[in-house]
């Protein structure tokens, strides 16, 4: 799946959800471009696939770690191998 806004065009769109395409963990800080012209309020992290303890794909819940929001990127850390997408509203 491709990024893309859901229920309007970008955050000043009624009801606008940003919803990244998937991404995987380094175990850094990754930022992820939402292009929505002016900071969201919110972001979530949904975990579609957990890791292994050793940077691969596997079994194990992610840590995850919100960072700076801004105007154009939303920040995030996820363990290494990890799966997701971000979300921002």
């Amino acid at each position: 799946m491709p990024n893309r806004w859901l229920n309007g065009d970008a955050l000043n769109g009624p009801g606008g959800i940003f919803v990244s395409s998937l991404q995987t963990g380094t175990g850094g800080a990754q930022a992820i471009t939402h292009g929505g012209g002016r900071t969201p309020l919110h972001s979530l992290v949904v975990v579609q696939g957990g890791h292994n303890g050793a940077g691969a794909a596997g079994t194990q819940f992610p840590t995850i770690t919100y960072g700076a929001i801004s105007s154009t990127t939303a920040t995030v850390t996820v363990t290494a191998g990890a799966t997701y997408y971000l979300m921002v509203w």
